[in-house]
């Protein structure tokens, strides 16, 4: 008669798998997607058992994220006589895998989280001083199962993080249980229905840079650093541009000699509230910007490129802003390709994150008294410096107040290029 042992393990272990194929398939799809952000962790807690470890994560939108991480040890610890004076042959051999869906209160990989975890793996363990339940026996088997976690991360450069995290589920155990480390016959073979704590992490976190990339159209949603330069690429593309379509406006000439190809830009400007990354349409004067946008999109023959580049107010951290800057950029893209048919070939987008530049281009217009103070103290300190804490305080907190009421929501935005060709009457 077949061992039942056997087949449920076998039945385990082909889950598993089929698991993490199926995980692959659309976590790929999101790693392909270039308006996503990546991080990759590992968990010290786990190094600290001898077992290599490491994870990876991918955020879509402003606030959820997924990922699976990995553990593997191989090794044999050195041998020592165990309770009873045997040989105790300690070793900890398992593999884990698990998967993470997370929620992210503030942004991906910013703050606290909450999410779901599923996890499984194998093991062959025991002949170990603790816990004490391996010390006299080894056992063999399976988990599978499910729960939740909570955690925080912090940031503490501008690629690198650590996170904090916890878990709590439910595990069935499939296991074996051997009278000692190798030699021991088996005692008795069982299962296991375990709920309690399912993880306990301290983990290193690497998250990627996010450069210059073109814009997703199906990532429309989402709701720093040193002042960022604002780059002459607009004027770039309209020289490159002008001369690739050299040929195509001779051919405008010769075929209607009344007419004239002409190369043009359009410049819109689309605000957000406090913290908010996604586009609303309706929202102060987005909607005159996107007539305007109606007006062009009707006489446009053809558009060479859409430069979106995003901006963020300071009030949060400098990795927050950013990040929302990003996802201010990829929901205009988002909206654009939606409602206007926008190829993502022809846009670009980028997050410029806090606009240090533009708050200070503004003062000069803004109806508010503090002005040459705030000034100095962006001129004389800087972002790690104690910049913010040094405007929240100013004049008692009523410069900041007159900031924040005058000066932040111009900021909150994107601006959006729109480099096209069309006909025109000489």
């Amino acid at each position: 008669m077949p061992d039942s042992r056997l087949n449920i393990n076998r039945l385990l272990n082909r889950g598993l798998i089929a698991f993490a194929v199926f995980l692959a398939l659309p976590l790929s799809a999101l790693c392909a997607d270039s308006s996503n952000r990546w991080a990759l962790r590992s968990n010290a807690l786990y190094w600290l058992t001898a077992t290599p470890n490491g994870g990876a994560d991918v955020s879509f939108g402003s606030h959820f994220s997924a990922g699976v991480a990995l553990g593997y040890n191989a090794f044999k610890f050195p041998n020592h006589k165990n309770n009873r004076g045997e040989d105790a042959n300690p070793k900890l051999l398992h593999w884990s895998l698990s998967a993470e869906g997370r929620y992210w209160f503030k942004s991906a990989f910013d703050g606290h989280f909450a999410g779901i975890q599923v996890l499984g793996g194998q093991y062959n363990a025991g002949g170990l001083r603790f816990p004490h339940f391996l010390n006299g026996y080894r056992y063999r088997g399976s988990a599978v199962g499910a729960g939740l976690v909570y955690g925080y991360q912090w940031r503490i450069a501008p690629n690198w993080g650590i996170e904090l995290s916890a878990g709590v589920g439910y595990l069935l155990l499939n296991y074996d249980k051997y009278d000692c480390g190798s030699c021991g016959s088996r005692i008795k073979s069982a299962r296991k229905n375990y709920v309690g704590p399912t993880k306990a992490a301290l983990s290193i976190v690497y998250t990627l840079p996010a450069g210059r990339r073109h814009a997703d159209m199906t990532v429309p949603e989402f709701p720093s650093s040193t002042a960022l330069p604002e780059a002459d690429h607009v004027v770039a593309a309209i020289q490159q541009s002008a001369q690739e379509l050299s040929t195509d406006s001779a051919a405008c000439a010769a075929e209607v000699s009344a007419r004239r190809c002409v190369t043009d830009t359009l410049r819109l400007t689309f605000r957000y509230p406090v913290d908010i990354a996604e586009f609303s349409p309706d929202f102060e004067g987005n909607r005159a910007e996107l007539c305007r946008l109606d007006s062009v999109a009707a006489l446009a023959d053809s558009i060479i490129r859409v430069d979106i580049r995003g901006y963020a107010s300071p009030e949060y951290t400098v990795m927050h802003n950013l990040a929302l800057s990003e996802h201010r950029a990829i929901s205009a893209a988002g909206y654009l390709a939606r409602n206007y048919g926008f190829d993502s070939e022809m846009m670009i987008w980028t997050g410029y994150g806090e606009d240090w530049r533009g708050l200070v281009s503004l003062l000069d217009s803004a109806p508010m008294d503090y002005k040459e103070e705030i000034k100095s103290v962006i001129s004389q300190k800087g972002i790690t410096d104690g910049r913010k804490d040094a405007l929240r305080n100013l004049k008692g907190g009523d410069a900041f107040n007159r900031l924040m009421q005058y000066v932040y929501p111009k900021l909150r935005r994107t601006v959006v290029e729109i480099i096209y060709i069309h006909n025109d009457i000489k």
